[in-house]
């Protein structure tokens, strides 16, 4: 029997591929690894395990004479992504051998690139005619060895075309390498070049050094000298002005600023472009004075604003005295002069009041000696008298003679007669502040009134006191201050025949004060009316 053409394979291999497109053979799906991940319900008459441990791997689960062929297969179309239709190959089935075909495919449905797949179908054909001996035909081994050969040619072809192109590759390569020699030689001849002056460059470096370290040396002392300056302008409380030869600005300190209206970008302009708040319309004279005679002048310039300053200009000499120009400097003495206008008027003031204290003093030790019966009487009055008008100048020093306060004036001249009780006396008011001129006859009467209530009136008794209170009422749109000394507890008092020096002291020494007593069972009530200042 003859075995079939060639022409008669291609028929049916035809015949098989349109086979596979009107029917669904058994198919399996494997992964890149070869790794069976689905099987269609037939596949398994074409899967023979070998024995020893089941592995996944669907060549090694095909049926041995699949395996060689689907190997093969599966390898071109996950190179190729091609599918592959194998040539018929002879297997067993239940002793009788039929023609497989395998056709492999790229699976259609992946939907990541990175996950290929293929699908693995069989194509069992008819019974292949065998020998009387039960062998296949020779002709289908020999369709293996002529696929064989062909795949071998294929892959000769491969091997000429890698070959070919690993020459061309070593071709550009030699010459790449020549052109990496001459570079090298290059860079070699660079190298000594650049090692030539690395050493002029080391050489040039130790003198930049070496100068460099004079002028880090120079820059400190020049920075301290600098910060100096600076300390000592910004330290100065008056101003300092730098002109050049030509009376152009060179420098000033912030003070200037409130004579001269400058800014530090007016420096290099002429000083005689700018207008000045001084009463001192030969400055720019006696600058140009300052310069041709080297002579320092010296000024007390009122400002416009009346302010007074001392302004002093000398000539500006540099280290190698040489003169570059003039320095003026403004010293504000405002504070000076107003406390020689305060001196001079405390000086009056204090002679005034000199003349007045001595004149009372005079007054008191006359009227004391003429109401006296005794010279002991005349001491112990007038010891008195004088330690209340000493009581109230302390008070008034204390203030710069500016007043005293009415409750402080009171204790003062009650706290010799009160022997530590001061319970004994109640003095409310609200605060009130007596001008000077008040604050001595007021001292001078709550003397009296406590003297005369140590001798004969609340402070003679153990249990008498005293109350003293103020108010201010307004009268005739004017502040009126009324004081009431009230006792209590002490001896019936009558209104006395005579008047001595006390009474004629409480009633007249506080200038146009109305001054009312009353003299009732439990002592003395005097009552003080006076017109303030507005201030008060």
């Amino acid at each position: 029997m003859r075995p079939p053409s060639t022409s008669t394979l291609l028929s049916e291999a035809a015949a098989h591929r349109q086979a596979i497109e009107r029917v669904a053979p058994p198919s399996i799906l494997v992964d890149e690894s070869h790794r069976v991940l689905h099987m269609s319900e037939h596949a398994g008459r074409f899967l023979q395990p070998s024995g020893g441990p089941l592995s996944g791997n669907v060549v090694d689960l095909a049926r041995p004479e699949l395996r060689f062929e689907l190997r093969s297969a599966l390898h071109r179309v996950f190179e190729t992504a091609q599918p592959w239709l194998s040539l018929p190959i002879p297997v067993r089935f239940n002793g009788h051998p039929h023609r497989v075909l395998i056709h492999v495919k790229p699976a259609d449905d992946v939907s990541d690139e990175n996950d290929a797949r293929a699908v693995v179908l069989f194509i069992e054909g008819g019974i292949v005619e065998q020998t009387a001996d039960g062998q296949p035909e020779p002709d289908a081994g020999s369709e293996i060895i002529v696929r064989l050969r062909e795949e071998l040619q294929q892959t000769q072809a491969r091997l000429r075309t890698m070959r070919e192109e690993s020459e061309s590759a070593n071709e550009e390569l030699r010459a790449a390498n020549e052109e990496l020699q001459s570079i090298n030689e290059e860079y070699r001849s660079t190298s000594e070049e650049l090692e030539t002056s690395k050493e002029e460059l080391q050489s040039i470096n130790e003198e930049l050094q070496t100068v460099n370290s004079e002028l880090k040396l120079k820059l400190e002392a020049v920075s301290r000298a600098h910060s100096d300056l600076q300390n000592l302008m910004a330290a100065t409380d008056f101003g300092t002005l730098f002109l050049d030869a030509s009376l152009r600005i060179k420098r000033f300190t912030q003070q200037v600023t409130e004579l001269f209206s400058i800014t530090p970008a007016d420096e290099g302009r002429p000083i005689a472009d700018f207008a000045h708040r001084l009463e001192y319309d030969s400055l720019l004279a006696d600058a140009r004075k300052v310069l041709s005679n080297l002579a320092p002048i010296r000024h007390e310039i009122r400002s416009r604003d009346d302010r007074w300053y001392d302004v002093r200009l000398r000539p500006y000499r540099t280290v190698d005295d040489k003169i570059d120009g003039v320095v003026l400097t403004f010293v504000d003495m405002t504070d000076r002069k107003t406390m020689e206008t305060q001196q001079r008027l405390l000086l009056r003031e204090l002679t005034h009041r000199v003349k007045n204290t001595l004149t009372v003093v005079q007054s008191i030790t006359h009227q004391t000696r003429r109401f006296s019966k005794t010279y002991e009487d005349f001491t112990d009055r007038l010891d008195g008298r004088i330690a209340a008008l000493a009581a109230a100048h302390s008070l008034l020093v204390d203030s710069e003679w500016k007043g005293a306060d009415m409750a402080t004036l009171a204790h003062k001249q009650f706290e010799p007669h009160l022997g530590g009780k001061t319970d004994r006396v109640k003095i409310t008011g609200k605060p009130v502040f007596l001008p000077a001129d008040l604050a001595t006859p007021f001292a001078l009467v709550f003397h009296e009134l406590a003297t005369n209530a140590t001798k004969h009136g609340a402070f003679s008794k153990r249990s008498g006191t005293v109350d003293l209170d103020w108010k201010i009422i307004s009268r005739d749109g004017q502040p009126h201050l009324t004081v009431t000394w009230r006792e209590r507890g002490g001896p019936k008092t009558t209104v006395p025949k005579t008047k001595g020096f006390g009474s004629e002291l409480i009633e007249r020494a506080i200038p146009n004060a109305t001054v009312k007593r009353e003299f009732g069972r439990d002592g003395v009530t005097c009552t003080i009316d006076v017109k303030l200042p507005e201030a008060t």
